[in-house]
């Protein structure tokens, strides 16, 4: 019989394990009966896991259980033993499973610059207040006394300056004229030269 069986009613219980315990019982039940319950509550005793089975009681724990979780929430600590949720969006938990900076960058757009990229046309993106400010730079051939129209890496949104320079003429006995920026747009610029060859030119760009 297991403890589980026996009455919150003291008077309802009359008989344990078969053995008659209620009024005016034989007294040679009592001592039958006070031997099932010890065996009963060694049954009992068995079956409750020891220390290794369960977590005791501990502040942190109980500060976290007192936490009202919801969706897409994130549990943190305020102080010891302290905490709160915070948003936790699906997008928050797409950059955490990104498996490294290389990943990252790819996620968020981003572009690295190294000494080969400075030496292609390119460009970088910087995110101020939400807008985009470009830097970009690159080389072109400035044809002989004539404009020479160059499209820029990428496109400017609403605004734009370019400068360029040229690698002075050599050979000819005629000091180059370096290229000038006669009319611009935000996806090309036009760049004059009064040189009497063509010469190298580099470019830098800059706007929004």
């Amino acid at each position: 019989m297991a403890i589980s069986d026996y009455s919150t009613t003291p008077a309802s219980n009359t008989s344990i394990s078969g053995i008659n315990v209620a009024e005016n019982c034989p007294p040679a039940n009592v001592n039958n009966a006070i031997r099932q319950l010890m065996a009963d509550l060694a049954v009992q005793n068995a079956a409750l896991p020891d220390g290794s089975d369960f977590q005791p009681i501990d502040p942190t724990l109980t500060a976290l259980a007192a936490l009202t979780t919801a969706a897409n929430k994130l549990p943190y600590a305020t102080g010891s033993d302290s905490f709160t949720t915070t948003d936790f969006t699906a997008y928050g938990r797409t950059l955490l499973a990104l498996a490294d900076a290389a990943a990252l960058r790819t996620n968020i757009g981003a572009v690295t610059v190294t000494a080969a990229s400075l030496a292609a046309n390119g460009y970088v993106k910087l995110n101020i207040s939400g807008t985009d400010f470009i830097i970009q730079w690159g080389t072109f051939t400035a044809a002989a006394n004539s404009s020479t129209t160059v499209s820029l890496p990428t496109a400017f949104a609403s605004f734009s300056r370019t400068v360029c320079n040229g690698v002075g003429e050599t050979g000819t006995g005629q000091q180059a004229t370096q290229p000038t920026v006669r009319t611009s747009s935000l996806t090309s610029f036009s760049a004059f030269s009064g040189a009497d060859v063509a010469t190298t030119a580099y470019f830098i760009s800059v706007g929004v």
